[in-house]
């Protein structure tokens, strides 16, 4: 009986040992698993989520086809900044000498002096019609090329995500958007290389 006693009582000592080392190995498992997450959530980027960002200010300051069509913008607003100063001028003059005459009471009569005044007011009317209508152009023109530059940003995207399979691209600018994400997600200067080496300038 009692070697009954011992036999059990060995089984049973054997068992406790058994899983005392299974929790152990349990609890080491754990800890490697741990680990991983950690290092995952630091450096591993083999699991990288398939979504990223371009950033469109930098798109803008650094694609040729934005930049060239920008400076011919500028032109041309600083050549018709040059014709309405020079309209404006001209207007000013004709109102100063118009004022020294009437100073000088060298007007024949009051259908003369209304036949000045009259042909300043139309003047006036045509410097400001012109300004509007410049302005108008200006807007219009200016509507067009960023139309024109946004259809190519967006073409291009698409194109560069044929082969790098993005679920979704973001758009950030300055920060509205994304306020923070790793380096990994941001393909905004491969975005850019794509864009300058299929512009050709005209």
């Amino acid at each position: 009986m009692k070697n009954i006693s011992y036999i059990i009582n060995g089984v049973l000592a054997v068992a406790i040992i058994i899983l005392f080392i299974l929790v152990l190995k349990s609890n080491e498992t754990a800890d490697k698993s741990a680990e991983a997450v950690s290092l995952f959530s630091k450096s591993d980027s083999s699991h990288i989520i398939p979504v990223a960002y371009v950033t469109i200010d930098s798109i803008i300051t650094k694609y040729k086809y934005a930049i060239d069509e920008n400076a011919r913008l500028f032109e041309e607003w600083k050549k018709m900044t040059a014709v309405l100063e020079g309209k404006e001028k001209e207007f000013q003059r004709e109102v100063t000498a118009f004022k020294k005459r009437l100073e000088r009471n060298a007007f024949i009569g009051q259908d003369e002096y209304d036949q000045e005044r009259t042909r300043l007011e139309r003047l006036q009317i045509s410097y400001e019609e012109l300004k509007q209508k410049h302005l108008n152009e200006r807007a219009e023109e200016d509507a067009v090329v960023n139309a024109a530059v946004a259809d190519s940003i967006i073409t291009n995207i698409r194109l560069y995500n044929e082969t790098a399979n993005y679920h979704i691209i973001f758009s950030n600018t300055r920060h509205d958007n994304i306020l923070v994400a790793g380096k990994e997600y941001d393909v905004t200067d491969e975005v850019i290389n794509l864009l300058n080496s299929r512009y050709t300038k005209k």
